[in-house]
């Protein structure tokens, strides 16, 4: 194949763009090749190349590119203490990423650019994005299981989103979405299941904004035990000072916080300042917990009932001192037109 034998063309269908190639008169070599790719990531579909008379047709899938092997996953192996694989723009199928030396896994940063990954990935932390940048992640596929931490917005300044259409993820550590100071990051889970050891925070750094949205899909959390602080157990809905966050269950969703663990709302710490949160149960959404809290009474959040429940997971203790909803902050519940319930769970939870 030589490419200056080879004029060059391309058009649009409704199946990708069409990339032609035709052989110059009097050059030597394939006649015509017809190469379909994907209009979006760029992913070659199908080839047809012209040889005399005869036509050959290649059907392509899972498609990398980079220097990878031919087998359907990336096995990569590093030397260094702290592995770590970048992602350009791109469709990835598969990852492994771990340590010459020892079996903890490494780090799997998606960089700036829009991502769908389709497969399965076993790392110690994804991080979208890795650097200070912006960066959207879809997976469209495969199970995932993480050693550490699941960081959308995992730089100070930067812009994390990610969307899961189908498959686990299984986490050995917390969900934390707006990482770092100003960043700002966006969790959907619509279908498959989100299970970690620990719980999430939404709107963890100071500044950050962090929203959380289960639709019709379930995520459990705490579902282990021994992460080191124990905060990694707390939910939190607006956690760093100045931060805010945003949890909404809808559409059957479910989000359940397991053990004797409680959710706050507007900071974890009675020194958290300027924070807030909001949850949002809609349209057959439940939220599971041992109660609602607010630590600060300078600072706090909204509980929006929009044809949603919010269950006790756990006895609300001490009942003297507060319940299933805990103003001891500023803790405003709304009931829309939609209505609400609220579930014992088999425990006897009070409402302060």
């Amino acid at each position: 194949f030589e490419p200056d034998a080879y004029n060059y063309s391309v058009s649009s269908n409704e199946k990708g763009y069409l990339l032609t190639l035709k052989l110059k008169q009097g050059r030597k070599g394939m006649k015509l090749i017809k190469a379909l790719i994907d209009k979006k990531t760029r992913a070659p579909i199908n080839l047809k190349i012209k040889v005399a008379f005869i036509w050959a047709h290649v059907n392509i899938s899972k498609f990398h590119s980079g220097n990878i092997g031919d087998d359907a996953n990336w096995q990569t192996k590093y030397s260094g203490t702290t592995p770590k694989l970048s992602f350009a723009n791109t469709t990835a199928n598969a990852a492994y990423v771990t340590n010459d030396t020892s079996t903890a896994f490494g780090n799997v940063c998606f960089n700036t650019g829009d991502f769908y990954f389709q497969g399965p990935l076993n790392c110690k932390q994804v991080q979208v994005p890795g650097a200070e940048s912006s960066a959207s992640l879809t997976k469209t596929g495969g199970d995932w299981t993480l050693s550490g931490a699941f960081l959308p917005g995992y730089i100070s300044g930067s812009t994390g989103a990610f969307t899961n259409l189908a498959g686990k993820v299984t986490g050995g550590d917390a969900l934390r979405l707006g990482y770092s100071g100003n960043s700002t990051s966006e969790c959907v889970l619509s279908g498959g299941s989100f299970s970690f050891k620990g719980a999430f925070q939404v709107g963890l750094g100071v500044g950050a904004t962090g929203t959380f949205i289960v639709d019709g899909a379930t995520a459990t959390f705490n579902t282990g035990s021994g992460l080191s602080p124990e905060e990694k157990y707390h939910a939190c809905i607006g956690r760093g000072n100045n931060s805010s966050g945003c949890v909404i269950v809808r559409n059957g969703g479910v989000i359940t916080v397991n053990k004797s663990y409680a959710t706050y709302m507007g900071g974890r710490t009675a020194s958290t300042t300027g924070s807030s949160g909001t949850l949002r149960l809609e349209s057959g959404g439940v939220y599971t917990t041992r109660n609602i809290y607010s630590y600060d009474a300078s600072d706090g959040g909204t509980v929006v009932f929009d044809g949603g429940t919010l269950k006790a997971g756990h006895m609300s203790y001490p009942l003297s001192s507060g319940g299933l909803i805990r103003n001891v902050g500023n803790i405003t519940v709304k009931v829309c037109e939609g209505g609400g319930t609220l579930h014992t769970g088999g425990y006897c939870p009070a409402l302060n």
